[in-house]
């Protein structure tokens, strides 16, 4: 049985070992990328001192929409007052359906970081050549197109999962005289290089084997739709799901004045203690989206809104607390994954598991290497012999 364990962990992992390496190096890139972020933007994130008042939000949004050609699909207004205004562009490229790599499907990707007070654009980031995007996106697909690379990194994660079990099956000891040697490293000056690697597979593989399976099932949720909702129906206990369509609207005949401002006042009235509030932004009549988030750089408390258009009257209202276990679970999917749900020691963690991950397949791919270049120094090393006798005649 372990020799047949030990076949799959081997190929599994010689199948799949780039992969695992290049997703688990760019995941202890991606772990403090918002502190990363946060210090070197800040001379355009944070105004100098508080000044005169915020410009209603129509009025900058007018400001700054009047200077460029393309249009900005979402604003995000920070609860600070010291805070800049942030408005993001997105567009796809028009051959994004036949393209290969990744950077070929996005036409534009930017964010403009605006003054509140005087519609002043600060700073325009080109978020589609970004440092940490890339990483993110290496992470994602390989930055290859969606539909080419998401799968590869998904069906690695899932047999990534399968190497987890198998090592752990490997990893248990054959007798009692082996737990000592299985926690621990007891290297002396003797020691060798091969013992050294075997020990910083088996060893290290086993203190990362719970944190990086829990890395690895939530990178399935978002890698394959049937997980995710076999997590919601396992967590929620229901077969519903959750009712995130926009509300009915009828009023499209009146046709008034979109106010964005009052989308913004209806949700600082209902969270005034949250940390910003993100507005989708529409050129249709239509219920616009508000997403309040309650926890700057986490995302496990969300809430959604739809507000009319012109009123900011709320058509649909669903709180953090209305979820059901199911959606508070996916909807904290990101923070568990990037380790942000315990906060900096969360991320911290998080990143050492990444490392021990990107580890595995490199000792693991050096214990094979080994092993197969012995048993071919072995080979070439036999010498058949043979018994050989004298023909004697009979006397």
């Amino acid at each position: 049985m372990k020799k047949l364990i030990l076949s799959i962990h081997r190929w599994l992992g010689l199948g799949t070992g780039l992969v695992v390496f290049i997703v688990a190096v760019t995941g202890a890139l991606f772990a403090f990328s918002d502190e990363v972020k946060d210090y070197l933007r800040r001379d355009y994130r944070w105004l100098a001192a508080e000044e005169q008042a915020p410009l209603p939000l129509d009025s900058l949004l007018h400001k700054v929409q009047s200077r460029y050609e393309m249009r900005f699909y979402q604003v995000v207004v920070y609860n600070h007052p010291r805070r800049s205004v942030e408005l993001r562009v997105y567009k796809q490229a028009e051959d994004a359906g036949t393209a290969f790599w990744y950077l070929d499907t996005v036409e534009a990707y930017y964010t403009l970081y605006v003054h509140p007070a005087t519609g002043q654009v600060l700073k325009v980031i080109n978020e589609k050549y970004d440092f940490f995007h890339l990483v993110k996106m290496m992470h994602w697909s390989l930055l290859l197109h969606n539909d080419i690379g998401q799968p590869i990194v998904g069906y690695s994660t899932l047999l990534f999962v399968l190497l987890l079990l198998t090592g752990l099956w490997l990893w248990y000891p054959k007798s009692n005289k082996g737990w000592k040697q299985r926690f621990w490293f007891y290297w002396t000056k003797t020691t060798g290089r091969k013992r050294k690697n075997y020990d910083l597979h088996n060893i290290g593989g086993f203190y990362a084997f719970i944190p990086a399976l829990v890395l690895a099932l939530t990178g399935m949720v978002w890698a394959f739709p049937w997980f995710r909702m076999l997590v919601y129906v396992l967590v929620s206990m229901s077969t519903t799901p959750p009712d995130l369509a926009p509300p009915p609207f009828g009023d499209t005949l009146r046709q008034e004045k979109i106010s964005y401002q009052k989308a913004l006042d209806t949700a600082r009235r209902l969270y005034p203690a949250a940390a910003a509030y993100g507005i989708a932004l529409t050129q249709e009549y239509k219920p616009l989206a508000v997403t309040v988030q309650q926890t700057e750089h986490r995302y496990a408390v969300l809430h959604q809104l739809y507000v009319h258009p012109s009123t900011g009257e709320v058509l649909k209202h669903r709180t953090h607390a209305q979820k059901n276990a199911g959606e508070k679970l996916i909807t904290a999917n990101y923070d568990i994954h990037v380790g942000a749900i315990a906060g900096f020691a969360g991320k911290l963690l998080a990143f050492v598991v990444s490392l021990l991950v990107a580890m595995l397949p490199v000792t693991g791919f050096y214990i094979w290497w080994g092993r197969r270049n012995k048993k071919k120094r072995k080979g070439k090393g036999r010498t058949k012999t043979y018994r050989t006798g004298v023909l004697k005649e009979k006397t």
